[in-house]
């Protein structure tokens, strides 16, 4: 795998040797491709490689939604960005690859966090409740994100899942999120969920919560 050393310039607008310039959100990143990469097929690369694939394979199940989530952190680089250094530095992934959803994220930023009243599923519909009080930097018109996965522990995969992006407030307290069929027993629900300012500048970092399907 081709290594990529970045190095941003104010500024800057042309080409410098192999150094290629681009334009991104107002700055100028020069980029240059290393002269040789030894064994570019090794064991750790491949990993490497299955591993942003798995990145890529959830942030195309909820973009909106993890582009919300990650908007406040993103100044200088893309949500994207945001939500892959963001999960390998929690390590989201075990070292099996193997998905530690307790330590996902799918928000962060400087808004305060919500605390959880109930998390309840009855057939397909997953409803999550909060407490409505706006404290410290919180306001009612805060919207809500949720990202919901139906996980098969069995076979560790995620069996299907269902989002939600900016339909309630913090007003309403609570959001019943349905799946398209209803979930298996034994399987475990899992819902990762936060809030933006109505203006999007802010988000909070996300909650993380799971109930078992009985």
């Amino acid at each position: 795998m081709a290594i990529i050393r970045s190095i941003i310039f104010t500024g800057a607008s042309q080409k410098i040797g192999e150094v290629v310039l681009q334009k991104w959100k107002d700055e100028t990143i020069a980029r240059k491709k290393p002269s040789h990469v030894s064994n570019p097929k090794t064991q750790k690369q491949e990993f490497q490689r299955a591993r942003v694939k798995i990145y890529n394979l959830l942030y195309q199940r909820s973009p909106f939604e993890l582009k919300a989530g990650f908007k406040e952190i993103s100044k200088k680089i893309t949500e994207w960005n945001s939500f892959f250094r963001e999960n390998t530095k929690s390590q989201f992934l075990s070292n099996t690859n193997e998905y530690v959803f307790s330590n996902y994220i799918t928000a962060k930023g400087s808004l305060k966090e919500t605390p959880l009243k109930t998390l309840s599923i009855t057939g397909s519909d997953l409803k999550i409740e909060w407490d409505t009080t706006a404290v410290e930097n919180q306001k009612a018109t805060d919207y809500l994100i949720a990202i919901s996965y139906e996980y098969d522990s069995t076979n560790k995969k995620i069996v299907q899942s269902i989002t939600d992006l900016n339909t309630v407030t913090r007003a309403d307290g609570s959001k019943t999120l349905t799946f398209k069929t209803t979930p298996t027993t034994g399987n475990v629900a899992w819902v990762f969920w936060s809030f933006s300012s109505a203006d999007n500048k802010k988000q909070s970092n996300n909650e993380v919560n799971n109930v078992n399907i009985t």
